[in-house]
């Protein structure tokens, strides 16, 4: 039974990838930095967690157990934080990266896959964006994940520490915390008796992909033994207005709540999307669950929890 060694399963995408795994013939090695009760119903005799820093390399170092693949999630996101902070930002985001690329180095892992992101790209020049894409450095959060995709291809061409880069897009799902697009309109949704919510920028597009796919994607480009030094996009494939967004949710909420707009006609419209061609060599997968799908499904889950 392979071994995987997986960061991040306390937050979003590494939790739904932790559970996403547990159904498969892997045994997980979960590490987070703190341990909370509600991770005792995961630990069983296919799982397992290991408390730890990723920026303490002495710990790192003291990991004694086989590995087979690493899938590298954790890390500070939080761009606002990585321009007041952006010793910290790049401390655990690109420093953290390297203890665990030594680590996958000494174990002679088969697959080390990066969780990297689209806001390295910044504002894109053309769309759909692809990965020849100039990349523009709008933060230090996105400098933090281009240094640690570039030293993955040093490990690689000089220690032949095998990777897959994966610069995810606009990743959305049920129990999501972080503040995003969605996750402020529901909130604002949440407010009793609201009757108007004000939308700046309505035409911006941005590419959202529903979580289930993105688990789906990790898990077959990790299975693929062909995929090798690669760095891909993943997305929809979609762009999707900011309005149409507001639009779907309230519609899918049956709210009686109306737009405000607020189009500042001086401001550029921002719009990204994923060109998954690349992606597409390697995976079965071609059909992403829709934006107004995947909202149901959130929503659904909403109820189901309240």
């Amino acid at each position: 039974m392979n071994k995987i060694l997986i960061t991040g399963v306390d937050g979003f995408i590494g939790g739904y990838l932790h559970s996403h795994l547990q159904s498969r013939d892997y045994y997980l090695i979960c590490l987070v930095k703190t341990y909370s009760p509600n991770l005792a119903q995961y630990t069983n005799y296919k799982c397992k967690f290991v408390i730890g820093n990723i920026e303490d390399n002495t710990f790192i170092n003291s990991i004694d157990f086989e590995i087979d693949y690493i899938i590298h999630f954790a890390g500070k996101n939080d761009i606002g934080e990585s321009f007041s902070n952006p010793y910290s930002t790049i401390n655990t985001n690109t420093f953290g990266t390297l203890n665990l690329i030594e680590l996958a180095r000494a174990k002679n892992v088969k697959k080390f896959i990066y969780i990297s992101s689209a806001n390295v790209y910044g504002k894109p020049h053309y769309i759909p964006v692809d990965e020849s894409h100039p990349i523009q450095l709008n933060s230090p959060y996105s400098l933090s994940k281009l240094l640690s995709e570039n030293i993955l291809k040093y490990y690689y061409n000089h220690y032949d520490v095998k990777f897959v880069i994966l610069r995810l897009f606009n990743v959305f799902g049920k129990n999501q915390n972080s503040r995003t697009v969605i996750t402020d309109l529901l909130k604002k949704l949440s407010i009793p008796n609201v009757e108007k919510i004000i939308l700046k920028s309505p035409n911006n597009e941005r590419d959202f992909i529903f979580i289930d796919d993105v688990c789906e994607i990790i898990t077959e480009i990790m299975e693929n033994n062909t995929c090798i030094a690669e760095t891909l996009n993943v997305g929809s494939g979609c762009a999707t207005k900011i309005i149409d967004v507001y639009k779907t949710v309230i519609k899918l909420l049956n709210s009686p709540v109306s737009l405000i707009l607020e189009n500042d006609e001086n401001a550029e419209i921002y719009s990204i999307c994923s060109n998954n061609d690349n992606l597409f060599k390697f995976i079965k997968k071609r059909t992403m669950t829709s934006f107004e799908e995947g909202m149901k499904l959130v929503l659904e889950s909403k109820c189901e929890s309240s």
